[in-house]
């Protein structure tokens, strides 16, 4: 006698799934998933908003380097780019490498001093972006408020 193996789904639970299967397909085309993702003055997103933080340029600059040694993603520190760092007397770019499980991501960390005000501000802007694919899941911008979240605990932000 034969024993034949079937998949036992109820056929209502079969149609559920396809239609559940499709409305997820139609909501990824709707947000249109990126592999990227930046800080502004304008970002809807207070969390992603460019920070102004009271201390030179140098002393942010410095503590964002010590902080970039000390980060991890999945256990895997973040690995500062040092040939690929940029510095004046106004302003500064930080280059990383962010791990990610078998990948990564490139995080630049752009500073500018605010020569408008009387105490020295200096403004810091981050951009994140995977170097594949065509969404992240969020992943850059995790990368982007892990940095800050660790910066905030060093410089309160005046903005």
């Amino acid at each position: 006698m034969k024993i034949q193996r079937r998949l036992l789904i109820p056929k209502r639970f079969g149609s559920l799934l396809v239609c559940l299967i499709a409305v997820l397909l139609i909501i990824l085309l709707i947000v249109k998933p990126t592999n990227h993702a930046e800080t502004r003055h304008d970002h809807p997103d207070a969390r992603l908003r460019t920070r102004v933080y009271t201390a030179p340029l140098a002393e942010v600059k410095q503590q964002i380097q010590q902080s970039i040694g000390e980060l991890k993603t999945y256990g895997r520190r973040w690995k500062l780019q040092p040939d690929k760092q940029r510095t004046s007397e106004a302003d500064a770019t930080i280059e990383v490498v962010v791990p990610v499980l078998v990948f990564s991501d490139d995080l630049v960390v752009t500073l500018h001093a605010d020569t408008q005000s009387e105490q020295a501000r200096t403004v810091v802007n981050v951009a994140s972006r995977s170097r594949v694919g065509r969404g992240d899941l969020g992943e850059n911008r995790r990368h982007i408020l892990q940095l800050l979240d660790t910066l905030e605990k060093i410089f309160p932000s005046t903005d």
